[in-house]
């Protein structure tokens, strides 16, 4: 559904999405509160328990289709932006065809959000907390430090010291998604090892991993087909961790 705001000679969607960094997704579909982009905005998140984080909406002219950006803190936006180019049709049409929250993760996840625009406020936004354990996003860094491990296992016949996983793992802990907390970055090197196999057990069911001695890692890696797990798996709550007993497994 599409309103005319006349003073601007724009159309905008009563049809938003928020993306809060605390890892929260709102969607609205039937917004027609005053035909403001900005106010609007502000509307729904007085009413709304939201931190920070950037609403995305479709808006169109007579000849063209957009989409417009507003980031916001608490209820304020503080910057907002507009793009016409065929760039975000794609990304309307998933706006437009999403009808809940379960909607929008599954066909609209920030990492396709980088992807495809070229707003300062999609590529500048951060989630508090890991989207991994939030069960929204897959770690980026799974396969990479996987496959770093491999050559390692290759060159000592499966047995990897400890040392050399928190090395990989260093290495390759840059996370687009966020800049708070990320448990590959966890000041325990012991907690980073074990947060890296339950992803590697999580995506990669068929991978044998023993726990060795004290400071080693026994791992045998399958990439038979079929044996990868793709999209978002359900997180572990927290009464659910695997401990170290059960972890090699």
């Amino acid at each position: 559904m599409w309103v005319l705001l006349r003073q601007q000679s724009e159309i905008l969607s009563c049809t938003a999405i928020l993306f809060d960094r605390d890892c929260l997704i709102s969607i609205f579909n039937n917004l027609r509160a005053f035909n403001n982009l900005t106010t609007d905005a502000e509307w729904v998140l007085e009413r709304s328990s939201k931190t920070s984080g950037f609403i995305v909406r479709p808006i169109g002219n007579v000849d063209e289709e957009g989409l417009w950006i507003g980031e916001y803190r608490k209820n304020t936006i503080t910057r907002e932006e507009r793009f016409y180019d065929e760039d975000v049709k794609t990304i309307r049409k998933i706006v437009e065809g999403c009808k809940d929250e379960e909607d929008v993760k599954k066909k609209l996840g920030i990492d396709i959000l980088k992807e495809k625009l070229k707003s300062e406020i999609v590529q500048d936004f951060r989630y508090f907390w890991c989207p991994e354990e939030k069960g929204i996003l897959k770690c980026p860094n799974v396969e990479v430090i996987r496959d770093s491990l491999r050559n390692e296992s290759e060159n000592s016949k499966g047995v990897i010291r400890c040392f050399e996983v928190v090395d990989a793992i260093s290495k390759h802990n840059s996370c687009p998604y966020t800049n708070m907390y990320c448990p590959l970055k966890d000041p325990n090197e012991y907690n980073r090892v074990l947060s890296y196999i339950k992803l590697l057990k999580k995506y990669h069911r068929n991978d044998k991993i023993e726990l060795g001695d004290w400071d080693s890692i026994h791992i045998k890696f399958d990439d038979s087909p079929g044996q990868i797990r793709t999209g978002v798996p359900s997180y572990l709550s927290n009464d659910q961790r695997l401990l170290p007993n059960s972890l090699y497994a």
